[in-house]
């Protein structure tokens, strides 16, 4: 047995935190990859019946997707741009659909849909603050500005940024800061930017003054942010999984591949039936980085293996269980000397459901 639970109650708690400390700033329920892995149809009633009606997604599927729920959704933001026509008229279909827009190549491919299909398509013009990734370079007022201006078949309703480095108090301090020059200078220019948004969960957990006119909420919505707690949040999903068997290793005994962890002593150990394909880890996927950033991913694993591999725990008939080594692809090996267990009893971790596969998902 392998299984995920979500707490519906608690998940009903954190939209009221977030609802009260939003203020008046509108919310925005972000129900990326399959609504943060519990479903996004599921989340998306679950937040259309406690008071948010607008949304953000990234694929345009999940655009009809969402449109077929039921859901009375105001909007539903797409947070990238498109390049293809046929999919820009698919999208342009759903009254409560909205685009991003980062180029005046995007802007005219949306311009020219929406002449084809003689009506006015929503779009938010997204301004790019130094992630990299999508939209506008902030200081780039002049280009910007031609999206709003030359287009007339576009109705931009709102202007946004994604922060790089939430965590990072300086470099989002240097990134808000450009953000907030771009939306200078458009108003220099006599543009109307609409509604201003820049808060992601983390930035709206705890910049307050970032809160602007909207806020995209995702990862708060259940509670795993960090300093959430501290916030009224309350962590919802845990994993629940077998134990397969359970047996005795002599000292000086090692576990798990590269032979990370070795017995000081004799001890108990057990098979957990969930492994890293199921999500048992911390999620990130590694490319090219530079000095700075490849050195804190060293010292990250230097110090893991310094604690004897995974370095977390789970929890046994009510007592925390460590794992010991690195996980495998599809178990883990954890430390039960301390407890009386058997195959068949139940270890629970506590596993984001972003990354939780292979498993059925359960509501509570």
């Amino acid at each position: 047995m392998r299984r995920y639970i979500a707490e519906k109650s608690r998940i009903v708690e954190n939209i009221e935190t977030v609802r009260r400390m939003a203020e008046d700033a509108v919310v925005y329920g972000v129900l990326k990859l399959n609504g943060y892995g519990l479903g996004l149809e599921d989340m998306a009633r679950l937040l259309g019946e406690n008071g948010i009606d607008h949304f953000c997604v990234t694929q345009t599927a999940d655009v009809t997707r969402l449109a077929e729920t039921g859901v009375a959704a105001r909007e539903i933001l797409l947070l990238r741009p498109l390049y293809d026509a046929e999919e820009i008229e698919r999208m342009a279909a759903i009254p409560a659909a909205v685009f991003t827009v980062g180029s005046p190549e995007e802007a005219a491919l949306l311009d020219a849909a929406a002449r084809r299909l003689g009506t006015a398509l929503r779009a938010h013009v997204k301004i790019d603050t130094g992630l990299g990734r999508y939209g506008v370079p902030w200081d780039d007022v002049k280009t910007a500005a031609r999206l709003y201006t030359d287009t007339p078949r576009l109705a931009i309703t709102g202007t946004y940024t994604h922060f790089a480095a939430p965590g990072r108090e300086k470099t989002l301090a240097s990134h808000a800061e450009r953000f907030r020059s771009a939306l200078d200078g458009l108003a220099a220019a006599g543009v109307d930017t609409g509604r201003r948004h820049c808060a992601n969960s983390m930035t709206f957990t705890h910049h307050p003054a970032l809160r602007m006119d909207a806020v995209r909420i995702g990862s708060a919505l259940l509670g795993r942010v960090p300093g959430g707690e501290a916030a009224g949040l309350r962590r919802v999903g845990v994993c629940e999984a077998d134990i397969i068997t359970v047996r005795t290793l002599p000292a000086g005994e090692t576990v798990g591949y590269g032979a990370v962890y070795r017995a000081k002593k004799p001890m108990r150990v057990a098979v957990a039936d969930v492994g890293a394909v199921h999500g048992l880890h911390g999620g990130s996927l590694r490319g090219r980085r530079s000095l700075r950033t490849g050195l804190g991913a060293l010292y990250h694993d230097a110090a893991s293996l310094l604690r004897g591999g995974a370095g977390f725990s789970g929890e046994l008939n009510g007592q925390p269980v460590p794992v010991v080594g690195e996980v495998f692809s599809e178990c883990a090996v954890l430390d039960v000397t301390a407890i009386e267990c058997r195959p068949g009893d139940v270890v629970r971790f506590d596993i984001n459901p972003l990354y939780a596969h292979g498993m059925e998902r359960v509501w509570l």
